[in-house]
């Protein structure tokens, strides 16, 4: 078998996980950070290599607190290139915050010609990481 999926689920509990913000929580749902720095340490010159091409899939979920509501969530977020794919989709379910985001590498190489290109990718993944959901008092 050339290809194996591998599904990793575990429950956590982090303490202050949401920062107050005046009578405001919010919460940044990204718990993993798909977005990589390969490409913020000054200017390459030769092509980027990764070890394999990868398909990932994180979803979070979050218990929503009883005495608040979702007042705004992060926009949807679809960013598809020829090197790389990112969807990012958060929605509530009954009384969970679902966050659900999928990383593509579709290639082995990126050539130097499409480092830009990666480079710019990677900026907008990091900004949908950093995105988060405000809840409001009941």
């Amino acid at each position: 078998m050339l290809f194996r999926s591998t599904e990793l689920t575990y429950q956590v509990r982090i303490p202050s996980f949401a920062k107050a913000a005046g009578n405001l929580l919010l919460l940044r749902l990204a718990l993993n950070d798909f977005a990589d720095d390969i490409m913020e340490h000054g200017e390459r010159t030769q092509p980027i290599v990764f070890p394999s091409t990868t398909h990932e899939t994180e979803i979070v979920e979050i218990a929503l607190p009883d005495k608040y509501a979702v007042d705004e969530l992060p926009p949807p977020v679809r960013i598809d290139t020829a090197v790389a794919s990112y969807e990012s989709l958060t929605e509530v379910a009954g009384s969970l915050l679902r966050n659900t985001r999928q990383l593509e590498i579709k290639g082995l190489t990126v050539e130097k010609n499409r480092l830009g290109e990666l480079k710019e990718f990677y900026r907008k993944v990091s900004a949908s990481e950093a995105a988060a959901a405000v809840l409001k008092p009941r």
